[in-house]
């Protein structure tokens, strides 16, 4: 994926598959992480994430907002690997929070992180996702309509 610095602490890779964004507000009170995938992700997006959430990890419990909503698809190795990252860091994560436009894809993740066993929260609106994410990030300027 080709990299590009939006601003000090957000990145954007792009392939022809999709677009991942990634923000670590250091202005957060709690450690903070955005993670904003478009398009089908593959298992290219998942390097990066990691590393944004292990760096993270230095700072404290990490609360982590996925937004997903724009994801048309994605292969089974990103869940498996997502899972077992998730799995591996438990301790680092305080929650994490999911906005899902897909109803499969709500279902995959559902299943998955009851696997898992960790707080999750899932939404299929945009507004209550920001309505909390802003409650850690008051700056926070809403991400719709607006990747490129």
């Amino acid at each position: 994926m080709e990299k590009q610095e939006v601003e000090p602490s957000r990145h954007r890779y792009t392939s022809e598959h999709a677009t991942l964004d990634l923000w670590a507000p250091p202005s957060c009170r709690l450690p903070v992480v955005i993670v904003r995938v478009e398009g089908h992700a593959r298992e290219e997006v998942v390097g990066p994430i990691f590393t944004l959430l292990e760096e993270t990890t230095r700072r404290g419990r990490l609360i982590v907002f996925d937004d997903w909503e724009g994801v048309t698809g994605y292969d089974p190795g990103v869940r498996l690997r997502m899972m077992d990252w998730t799995r591996r860091n438990s301790d680092a994560v305080e929650a994490t929070h999911i906005l899902l436009a897909s109803k499969i894809l709500s279902m995959g993740v559902s299943l998955a992180t009851r696997a898992v066993g960790l707080p999750v929260t899932v939404y299929d609106g945009r507004f209550e996702f920001e309505r909390v994410l802003r409650g850690h990030f008051p700056q926070y300027r809403s991400a719709a309509k607006r990747i490129a």
